[in-house]
């Protein structure tokens, strides 16, 4: 699994959006307008990332943890167990969309 330099989210090579090889080392993006950024600057982005852009064994991190991405960007997940329906999730969801960062 691959690491999208620009927003710390992880991605499957083959279903990358995009692309870019900096300094002989490709790097894989989960959307354009991530690509469009690395593409603009790559040196920022590489220099001082905590995660190298391929990492083996899946997502390399554990859940509830949080880990430094590029840009001082911070990733944390939260394991929400319990939600039997619909309307739970949308309701979650919700809630989530409306914090600052999320």
């Amino acid at each position: 699994m691959a690491r999208d330099p620009i927003c710390g989210m992880d991605v499957l090579p083959e279903e990358a959006a995009g692309t870019s090889r900096y300094q002989g080392v490709d790097y894989y993006f989960c959307a354009v307008s991530c690509k469009e950024a690395f593409d603009k600057s790559p040196e920022q982005y590489v220099t001082k990332s905590l995660h190298p852009p391929f990492t083996k064994g899946g997502h390399g991190g554990i859940l509830g943890a949080k880990s430094e991405v590029p840009r001082t960007l911070y990733v944390v997940e939260i394991p929400i167990r319990g939600t039997t329906c619909a309307s739970c999730v949308a309701t979650i969801e919700a809630a989530l969309s409306k914090l600052t960062g999320v």
